[in-house]
């Protein structure tokens, strides 16, 4: 990776960058899931995360439609993440994943195939539910067309000290393991997502467990 680029781990999620061989745009599929993901993620500031550390509150910030789930920080210890979720929602469970953004001088289609290299090394991927192997709903998914992303100040790719991304848009494509869950009844779950490589020590490991509360709605008669 180029030392001038950024890297920090969200979730099982990794935000990788370097500059690599040119691919074409048209060689991975393109998903709105995963961009979506990526948008809401970005456009949380780490301040307002830190507000809400800790709380089920936090899970639901930003949600409509499918729940995209995210958390703190993993790398390789277990993070854990409460989340209280309305009866229904399908939910969007990153494994591992990148987010590129083109340098100056850069292209997307190099980018995209810095996302994919930095997704490669993840060969051990394991996914269960309630304590059940469901890896068979992990899914290899990408929007390796250039989607737009706003970051706010204070943003995840912030280091103090270090670097600082001024707030603004950017031209984003992204890579991941994701997996898609339906059907959760009502009630109390744990999703937990490990990734790690079996071939390269120096990959980090992503360990993240969602406690999860599938409420019903509560109907409320206006006065």
């Amino acid at each position: 990776m180029h030392s001038a680029k950024i890297a920090a781990i969200l979730t099982t999620a990794l935000l990788a960058s370097s500059a690599l061989a040119q691919q074409s745009d048209n060689s991975l599929p393109t998903d709105e899931l995963v961009k979506q993901w990526w948008q809401l993620t970005l456009s949380i500031p780490n301040s307002v995360r830190a507000d809400f550390r800790g709380w089920e509150a936090g899970c639901g910030l930003g949600q409509r439609g499918v729940w995209f789930l995210t958390s703190e920080v993993s790398a390789g210890r277990p993070i854990t993440q409460n989340c209280l979720i309305p009866q229904g929602r399908k939910l969007f469970v990153p494994v591992v994943t990148a987010v590129c953004t083109p340098f100056p001088g850069e292209t997307l289609e190099e980018n995209i195939q810095i996302c994919r290299e930095a997704v490669d090394p993840y060969d051990k991927l394991v996914l269960t539910i309630d304590g059940k192997n469901r890896n068979d709903l992990i899914e290899r998914r990408a929007q390796s067309r250039g989607f737009p992303a706003w970051f706010p100040e204070n943003n995840i790719f912030d280091t103090p000290g270090q670097f600082d991304v001024p707030a603004g848009i950017y031209i984003m494509v992204a890579e991941g393991q994701f997996a898609l869950v339906e059907g959760l009844a009502v009630g109390a779950h744990v999703i937990r997502a490990t990734a790690s490589s079996s071939t390269d020590a120096s990959v980090p490991k992503f360990d993240v467990i969602f406690r999860i509360r599938m409420a019903p709605a509560t109907s409320v008669t206006p006065r």
